[in-house]
């Protein structure tokens, strides 16, 4: 990834990293190569616009080497076999059951004002391992680790996202909201959305017009 002045969201990382850095991609495109994709989020994917958009927003972090975290044996937490170097045990926050580390990326980010940015679990697979962040412009260039908190063993690998980079409104990072009543031109337009959505092609970017069964027979492709 580039660290141009002219995108509000600039991953960099040390050149003494370069070469084993795993450059970021496109949500977009982790999906479309389908790495580590849960079975059951990938064909929500296919169905459902909403899952079909969060698994395509922002970009995409990957480990820079194959990393196993192994929860203790009963008395001392146990350190990964291999890419120590990516790896930081925190041993203050680690049982005999339970394993706190962080995996470097090699990357960092910073983004511009009103551009903050939420990195949390790839929602391709939905790890629930994975801690949140939040960065914003106040961050200035904020490493990217990424915290892993297990009780069983898990290993991530370089072909295979650890984490998802995406981009929130500032507007929204307030505590205000509201509550209400739905009203009945509401009512009506969620009606219509789930009755289109049963024949939504998410990779047609279009919401497809309903037939009858009998016009569906043989159709591999709503028009």
């Amino acid at each position: 990834m580039s660290d141009a002045d002219s995108s509000p969201v600039r991953f960099c990382c040390d050149e003494a990293d370069a070469d084993a850095a795993v450059a970021p991609t496109t949500a977009a495109a982790a999906l479309r190569n389908g790495a580590g994709v849960e079975p059951t989020m990938h064909s929500a994917s296919r169905t459902d616009p909403r899952v079909f958009d969060c698994c395509r927003h922002g970009w995409c972090l990957y480990p820079p080497a194959t990393v196993s975290l192994e929860p203790g044996d009963g008395e001392t937490p146990v350190r990964p076999d291999a890419a120590t170097d990516y790896v930081t045990v925190h041993d203050d926050r680690s049982t005999a059951e339970t394993l706190c580390a962080t995996v470097e990326t090699l990357w960092h980010v910073e983004v511009d004002d009103g551009y903050p940015v939420l990195v949390t679990s790839w929602s391709g697979s939905f790890d629930p391992r994975i801690g949140s962040q939040l960065v914003t412009a106040a961050d200035g260039v904020r490493k990217l680790a990424i915290p892993i908190t297990t009780e069983e063993t898990v290993t991530y690998d370089p072909e295979t996202p650890i984490a998802q980079v995406i981009p929130v409104p500032e507007a929204l990072l307030d505590d205000s909201f509201e509550c209400g009543a739905l009203d009945e031109q509401r009512i009506a337009a969620i009606r219509e959305i789930d009755d289109a959505m049963r024949f939504y092609d998410p990779y047609g970017r279009e919401y497809r017009v309903e037939k009858k069964p009998s016009e569906l027979v043989g159709t591999d492709r709503l028009e």
